[in-house]
């Protein structure tokens, strides 16, 4: 509470640079996060894939999970619905801007196997989302609703299913020699792993109030401010690890974080649901809600085809599929606009 009447007194100056100071400390610890994940699978003999669809996927997802949780208890479902289903958005936009980087054909033609199938748990948890907003379905068990115990269930037999296959190995992992030799004990690792998630967790709240504290101002509705502004700047871990790991020359570890998290993202709607204690948070789902989720879904689903499809694709000069992308995700930011004004 101190927070909130903190920043609920600032100016808009002020509080837009609240919002800046949140961003960069979320990014900065995404950074550190990614680079002790990649050490902890080298170690390990883990995957890629698996580290960045299940352990840096949750770790970078952690400033939704505390944003939405932050924002239902402020009393601002809407903050917490924009900033999931936008920050599905901006990982799939992230995602095409990394393959236009890494090379188009050469990035998904290097994905492991289950890549597939962490896209379609992503596609099926967005779907539901949207279904289960759109039929405001009030069932509950006293104060969790059934809506969002559907939504953790199935993330979680999800994930339990990709932790069994582990995704399988990728072209690019198959073709080298051995692990980059590991600097620093494992436990000192683990330390800046952590250490990192829980500087996401912290800096997390501060963005969320702050990025309230400008929507009052500026008189947007907290559902749009969520999903253009909120969901950026939780999405940043994602950004700042994606970029780490291509560096790293590793699509799976990208893919495995943007999709991954996704995927978690909507499981962080059924958890912050029980924090909401004006009704079920799916069921105050509105227009501009409605917008962001149904163009995560066509935004993931390209994503999907597109691995399908593998290396078979024509060699143009041209980015085509980023560039869709990226009209997609700006055709659903404008519908966002719209139907929130």
């Amino acid at each position: 509470m101190q927070l909130l009447e903190f920043v609920g007194g600032l100016s808009f100056g002020m509080a837009v640079l609240v919002f800046l100071l949140g961003a960069v400390a979320v990014g900065g610890a995404g950074v550190t996060l990614v680079r002790s994940g990649d050490d902890l699978a080298e170690r390990r003999g883990w995957s890629r894939f698996w580290v960045g669809s299940m352990l840096i996927a949750v770790g970078t997802s952690l400033p939704e999970l505390v944003t939405n949780i932050s924002a239902v208890r402020i009393d601002a479902p809407g903050l917490a619905l924009g900033d999931v289903f936008g920050a599905d958005m901006a990982d799939v936009m992230i995602l095409g801007l990394m393959a236009a980087f890494y090379g188009r054909r050469k990035f998904f033609a290097e994905l492991s196997p289950g890549t597939k199938d962490l896209a379609i748990l992503a596609m099926t948890l967005v779907a539901l989302a949207l279904v289960l907003g759109a039929v405001s379905w009030g069932a509950r068990i006293g104060s969790l609703g059934l809506s969002g115990v559907f939504l953790m269930a199935l993330y979680l037999a999800g994930a339990w299913w990709l932790s069994r296959s582990r995704g399988g190995e990728s072209e690019a992992e198959a073709s080298q020699d051995g692990p980059s030799v590991a600097v620093g004990s494992e436990k000192r690792v683990w330390a800046l792993f952590l250490g990192s998630a829980a500087a996401i967790f912290l800096a997390a709240p501060i963005a969320t109030a702050s990025a309230e504290r400008i929507a009052e101002l500026t008189g947007l509705t907290s559902g749009f401010v969520g999903v253009a502004l909120l969901a950026i700047v939780t999405t940043l871990p994602e950004a700042v690890t994606s970029v780490a790991a291509l560096r790293l020359g590793s699509p799976d570890l990208v893919v495995g974080n943007l999709l991954g998290s996704c995927a978690f993202n909507v499981f962080v709607l059924g958890a912050a649901d029980p924090f909401y204690t004006n009704g079920l948070l799916l069921n105050t789902m509105e227009g501009p809600h409605f917008a962001a989720a149904v163009t995560a879904l066509l935004l993931i689903g390209m994503v999907w085809g597109r691995m399908l499809m593998g290396g078979r694709w024509p060699n143009q000069r041209a980015p085509v599929f980023p560039i869709l992308v990226a009209i997609v995700y700006a055709a659903g930011l404008v519908a966002a606009f719209i139907l929130g004004s």
